[in-house]
């Protein structure tokens, strides 16, 4: 299919009008283009052998024709497009058809839903949009030109189906009339975004409550992103104050086996009570002291002394009348004491 070569497509051959192109921009066409060849695909080669198929277990029941029969397949697709299932399925077609018509091979699922939406909806809203309000919008945009193009098909295309499938052209045909009815939705789903009251299908007041809730769903996002700083704020300072907790004890377990590595202090013995003395008993008194100086001799009645006349003539005669000195004085008693005990005494004889 050609459009314009920009690479987004390859290996189907279709006629684009110029002017759908020009209008909607060569990135939305091949956008456009993929999802109509999946879908025609569907119904003009998938349907078109099932019915066939059911002709013939039914042929002998005398049961309708293949054309009947492929009517109440469309009929039948109709209605389970407003399933969840149909969402499914036609995201797991359509991200099969892009990743191996296209350069984009490594798209998600989610990424196959924005691709697709972002020509839906205005930029500026677009980001306000939670995955799944965009999953919900694809299913409504998808699942409406599908119903549109299936009744184009019973209205317009049931002879191209079935009695002139020799054509070449049948695909394209076909093609066109998808990406006719998908541009033209297109236009309708974006104005609904920029003025609601352009809805023909439904009530402005829908709209205009749909982009009400948006804004307060971005702020609420908002009000929520600030408490998740604060969160984080909060839990990286308690996270800071219980590492130095810990560092605190480590300290303190560090400091207790080093005590407990010491030898143990020993405990000084508890003072004794010490005993009280006994009374002294009274001094016994010191017997009298025995005078040091021995008394004195009676001395002996004087004897008529007559001067001989040898005392005259020799001094030293008679010397033997003076008694010794050894006699007078008892020379022990005063080498047993000090020398003024013996003059304390000495004064105290002088006295009496």
């Amino acid at each position: 299919m050609s459009h314009g070569g920009d690479g987004y497509h390859q290996g189907i051959e279709n006629k684009v009008d110029k002017a759908l192109t020009l209008k909607h921009g060569n990135l939305a066409i091949s956008k456009f283009e993929i999802v109509g060849s999946y879908f025609v695909n569907l119904t003009y080669n998938d349907f078109h052998q099932k019915s066939l198929d059911l002709k013939l277990t039914t042929m002998s029941q005398g049961q309708a024709s293949a054309t009947e029969i492929y009517k109440s397949i469309l009929s039948g697709y109709c209605d389970f497009t407003k399933k969840p299932e149909f969402f499914k399925q036609t995201l797991r077609g359509i991200h099969t058809y892009t990743i191996s018509t296209t350069n984009l091979s490594t798209m998600t699922h989610k990424e196959c839903v924005d691709w697709v939406v972002a020509e839906l909806v205005p930029a500026k809203l677009l980001a306000s949009f939670r995955e799944n309000q965009k999953n919900q919008l694809f299913h409504e945009f998808i699942a409406l030109c599908v119903r549109k193009f299936m009744s184009t098909i019973v209205k317009q295309y049931l002879s191209t189906v079935f009695d002139f499938r020799d054509q070449p052209s049948n695909v394209t045909i076909l093609q066109n009339e998808f990406l006719d009815i998908i541009c033209m939705e297109k236009e309708r789903s974006f104005a609904k975004f920029i003025d609601p009251t352009e809805s023909s299908t439904v009530p402005a007041s829908s709209y205009k409550q749909k982009i009400s809730e948006l804004a307060k769903a971005k702020q609420e996002i908002a009000s929520q992103a600030a408490v998740i700083t604060r969160l984080k704020t909060f839990a990286k300072t308690t996270a800071h104050q219980l590492r130095q907790c810990q560092l605190e004890l480590d300290a303190l377990k560090k400091s207790a086996k080093k005590k407990e590595a010491l030898p143990p202090t020993p405990t000084p013995p508890a003072p004794k009570p010490s005993p009280t003395p006994a009374p002294a008993p009274p001094p016994t008194p010191a017997p009298p002291a025995t005078p040091l100086i021995a008394p004195k001799p009676t001395p002996a009645p004087p004897a008529t002394l007559s001067l001989a006349p040898s005392l005259e003539t020799n001094p030293d005669a008679g010397s033997d009348l003076i008694p010794p000195m050894d006699d007078l004085v008892d020379m022990g008693s005063y080498s047993e004491l000090p020398d003024d005990s013996g003059m304390s005494l000495f004064e105290d004889l002088l006295s009496t």
